[in-house]
């Protein structure tokens, strides 16, 4: 990322996986050292003819500063805590302070050979944490009403400018991943003191979606923002939902920004043209957001894959401070500032509208 390129025309290099499975969405948590990254969970591809999930396991991979790099095993320090783990389907990740964290998904036949059996997804309780920097893993129990809800529709999002090492925000989560309520009811966990808080946000609050991506950035002004892109409203099971319905409030092409500490919600002003799900979503550079990859599930859930992706090379550029949508990285671009539409409202209202936690 040294350099400034376009979406149409950056080259690819095809990295051997080395015995790496091949996973649907699973969690991804940087090393310390920005030199390597740990992938756990995630569930065997849907075009895979024969239903084999690999077994259970964390795998890094290492770059080698040239644009390669390679896949190995990571072994756990504590086999017995690691092992005792299910790989989840569908969960959401974070990264706080030096600890990656992995919240609900479900056990499902994709998810690993003990669970290939399955006739339905089963919800998996507690959150799992892994200590970057000493290779440890924990199960660790969560509130009641948390630990009934399923993943895969809502957010977890890391917010590193508040509390003594970093937060976790979760929002708009729901039991059996249909009708997910919107995402003013915000949930805060201090893994300093492994504490629960709530918390109610105003402004132009989301409808509820999951299957977003979202990312992170330090304002200017004290202030912190977590941009959210994409999602999915999956309708109730017996809803009727008209194709004109589905695409307008179904597949979801939009980016909110959550500001803290106003917890105020914010939505950027372009016209809709690219509803992704299934993406990942990276701060790059100073000031933009990396899009890669995922589907368009305008025509139908079950259709989405078969759709081309509207950015090239399935890569998306956001720039994080003017809010705008673009087709080129620019290595040189001038660090983030908020948007001049988030720091108009604390103008307004005051910097402390609200407290965290």
């Amino acid at each position: 990322m040294r350099t400034s390129w376009r979406n149409d025309t950056l080259p690819f290099k095809s990295i051997s996986k080395n015995g790496a499975p091949h996973l649907n969405v699973p969690v991804s948590w940087p090393s310390i050292d920005n030199q390597s990254f740990f992938s756990f969970g995630g569930g065997q591809s849907f075009f895979d003819k024969v239903m084999d999930p690999p077994d259970v396991a964390c795998w890094q991979f290492t770059a080698d500063g040239n644009g390669g790099g390679a896949w190995d095993l990571f072994k756990p320090v504590d086999d017995s805590a690691f092992y005792r783990l299910t790989r989840p389907d569908g969960a959401s990740g974070a990264t706080v302070d030096n600890t990656g964290f992995i919240f609900g998904g479900h056990e499902s036949a994709r998810s690993s050979p003990q669970t290939k059996y399955l006739s339905t997804n089963v919800p998996i309780p507690g959150m799992v944490s892994f200590n970057i920097t000493s290779g440890l893993w924990s199960n660790d129990t969560m509130p009641s009403y948390i630990e009934e809800l399923d993943a895969p529709q809502g957010i977890l999002a890391s917010v590193l400018a508040f509390g003594s090492d970093g937060l976790l925000i979760l929002a708009g989560l729901t039991k059996d991943g249909y009708n997910p309520p919107p995402l003013n009811n915000i949930t805060i966990y201090d893994p300093s003191n492994k504490t629960w808080h709530a918390q109610t946000a105003t402004g132009q609050v989301p409808s509820g979606r999951g299957l977003a991506c979202t990312v992170g950035v330090k304002g200017d002004n004290g202030t912190y923002e977590v941009f959210m892109y994409g999602g999915l409203n999956i309708p109730g099971i017996n809803g009727n939902t008209s194709l004109t319905q589905y695409k307008d409030d179904v597949a979801l092409d939009q980016v909110y920004v959550l500001s803290l500490p106003a917890f105020a919600w914010f939505k950027a002003d372009y016209a809709a043209q690219h509803p992704r799900i299934r993406h990942t979503c990276h701060v790059v550079g100073n000031r933009q957001m990396l899009s890669i990859g995922g589907h368009d599930p305008t025509n139908g859930y079950n259709d989405s894959v078969a759709t081309p992706d509207p950015f090239a090379q399935g890569l998306g550029i956001f720039d994080l401070s003017s809010m705008k949508c673009s087709d080129r990285y620019d290595a040189d671009a001038k660090p983030y500032v908020t948007p001049e539409v988030i720091k108009a409202c604390y103008n307004a209202n005051g910097k402390l509208t609200q407290n965290v936690g």
